[in-house]
């Protein structure tokens, strides 16, 4: 189900739960588990690894552990290795990451307020509904069109505050409507970034999509385009990571 802004599913894992996790398409590799569950679960530290956003500012090491069984529905993944933090503040357990899904077609689909994972593939890319995609940072990115300028755009149902997000250097190219305005700041996991929002003058195209004027939030700390929460809550998206195509179906 979505719940809210995030996608919950219930989630077991090595045989006990259910526990709540969200599921991210911004976030890289199989998935986070919350320090609170690992400690109930008795799980076992087997590694460590460097973890940050998007910027590679203020990085911080982080402990790893390995899931025997991680059972979402009757999707049964082994020996998934998981981040450990904190994810209280999100209400859930852990995050599944789009990493997770590779053998999988995953549908989070917000009009329905359904999340579907399936066996099979998605058709060929047409250009217009399904596309293709790279993997930037691990994070499926597609081509879109602001305005007059092209550029890559990653997916990111676990940026639940904005719809589109530009970097600074990429707003001097694009023609706004008004002048950008300080709305306020935003927070990662690991550092606090000034938002500043203006309206494009133009179209935002994705495929077939047509969104006109939209408004957009510039940053100075990330380097990416990013399309948020707000933006894909109008499609059933779903991701064929195998075979590196994605399906945006409007409402």
């Amino acid at each position: 189900m979505l719940e809210g802004r995030l996608a919950i599913v219930e989630v077991r894992v090595n045989g006990q739960g259910p526990f709540k996790f969200g599921i991210d398409t911004g976030a890289a590799g199989g998935g986070r588990i919350d320090k609170s569950l690992v400690e109930k679960l008795g799980l076992q530290v087997v590694g460590q690894a460097r973890a940050g956003d998007m910027s590679g500012k203020n990085q911080s090491t982080i402990n790893l552990v390995e899931i025997g069984k991680l059972s979402v529905g009757d999707a049964v993944f082994s020996g998934v290795r998981a981040a450990v933090g904190d994810y209280g503040e999100l209400g859930v357990a852990g995050i599944l990451g789009v990493g997770l899904f590779a053998e999988h077609l995953l549908t989070l689909d917000y009009p329905r307020r359904r999340v579907r994972i399936e066996q099979g593939e998605l058709p060929p890319a047409d250009g217009q509904k399904v596309l293709g995609f790279d993997v930037s940072m691990g994070i499926p990115s597609v081509r879109l069109r602001l305005g007059e300028v092209e550029v890559d755009a990653h997916v990111d149902s676990g940026n639940t505050r904005s719809e589109i997000v530009v970097p600074s250097s990429l707003a001097g190219k694009l023609k706004l409507a008004a002048e950008p305005v300080v709305i306020g700041k935003g927070k990662t996991r690991f550092n606090e970034v000034e938002i500043r929002q203006a309206p494009l003058a133009g179209a935002l195209i994705l495929g077939s999509y047509e969104l006109r004027d939209p408004r957009i939030d510039i940053v100075d700390l990330f380097p990416y385009v990013n399309l948020g929460h707000t933006f894909l809550q109008r499609f059933a998206i779903t991701v064929d990571r195998k075979s590196r195509r994605i399906r945006f179906e409007p409402a």
